[in-house]
């Protein structure tokens, strides 16, 4: 299994250290039960190292600038840039606002940041003070900006602040400007071809993470703005990332179990290996019957056992027996 978490609230939250290392304490399990995970954040890869130092003990692989560059073990896996052109052309709008007379500037390349513009970035952050001016400037962007193709905006409330000589502490609201070929949902995508076989888990809270989680039927955290929780159902609101881990290693399967799964997920368009499951040993059956969720009950028999019972309830109203979703003579199981 792979998890992709984000960082600034929701893997770490200001003022929540023993949140935070009690996620650290599951992400070593996690981890060491054979799963991986992957830091997916807005944060370019300088800021990272000021705010988690010690990222490389936690994590397989580092997604930063809003999905522009991810990281690896031996450096970056891919990376989208633009030139110094579209820094000029975004900085000369703002600044010819009225609200853009006290915004300030970071470019982010080959991992730092800097106040001028280079060859290529993999991110501009504009920084402001209060969290509407920040909104307004990224509507205006995104209005003005319809027709250009190269960027996205992304819009950011109450952030740690860079310690960088050239950005003032106050200015803790932004809009980023990332490459067009960016995205965090984008990065996931291509770093989870790199493992077909395994599910992935998403879990985040920021506007810049929505298009993410709703791509991937992700976890939002319970502290995230009201307007962002709202999107998502209860069963898919977490309040800690240990929570989310907790429940996601509450699923251990055999190997034969997990192929079932799987193969369900693939019959009916679904995901249900991040479902709660539930075994039942009552000595009624010889069988293996688990739940998903209360969604799906799966049973686990011969091939000659699926054939008879699926011919069976073909010959039956559905009201009497629970309907058979799918089944699968050759791996034994019947899904209902």
């Amino acid at each position: 299994m792979i998890l992709f978490c984000g960082f600034d609230g929701t893997l770490h939250r200001a003022g929540m250290d023993d949140e935070f290392q009690q996620n650290l304490d599951a992400i070593k399990r996690w981890r060491e039960a054979g799963n991986k995970f992957v830091l997916i954040t807005g944060r370019g890869l300088a800021s990272v190292k000021r705010g988690f130092p010690q990222f490389a003990e936690y994590t397989d692989y580092l997604i930063c600038d809003n999905g522009s560059v991810c990281y690896g073990e031996n450096g970056a896996l891919f990376e989208y840039c633009f030139g110094r052109e579209v820094v000029d052309k975004v900085v000369s709008y703002v600044q010819s606002l009225p609200e853009g007379k006290e915004v300030e500037y970071i470019c982010y390349s080959d991992g730092e940041e800097f106040s001028e513009a280079k060859d290529k970035q993999t991110k501009l952050r504009l920084c402001t003070r209060e969290n509407d001016l920040a909104d307004k400037i990224w509507k205006k962007l995104e209005e003005h900006f319809q027709g250009l193709s190269g960027v996205r905006f992304y819009p950011g409330h109450n952030i740690i602040p860079p310690r960088t000589p050239f950005i003032k502490y106050e200015h803790h609201s932004l809009v980023d400007v990332a490459p067009e070929g960016a995205g965090k949902e984008k990065a996931l995508g291509r770093l989870a071809a790199l493992f077909p076989d395994e599910p992935c888990y998403v879990v985040g809270d920021g506007f810049n993470d929505y298009d993410m989680l709703a791509a991937y039927d992700g976890f939002v955290m319970d502290s995230a703005r009201p307007e962002m929780v709202e999107k998502f159902k209860e069963d898919h609101r977490v309040p800690t990332v240990s929570a989310l881990i907790k429940r996601l290693m509450g699923n251990i399967f055999s190997a034969e179990q997990l192929v079932i799964v799987r193969d369900i997920e693939r019959q009916l368009c679904v995901r249900a290996s991040g479902l709660p499951a539930t075994f039942y040993t009552d000595g009624a059956t010889d069988a293996t019957v688990f739940s998903l969720g209360w969604k799906y009950l799966v049973k686990m028999t011969d091939a000659m056992a699926v054939r008879t019972q699926k011919e069976f309830l073909s010959r039956v109203p559905e009201v009497v027996f629970q309907k058979l979703l799918c089944s699968n003579e050759s791996l034994g199981y019947e899904c209902f």
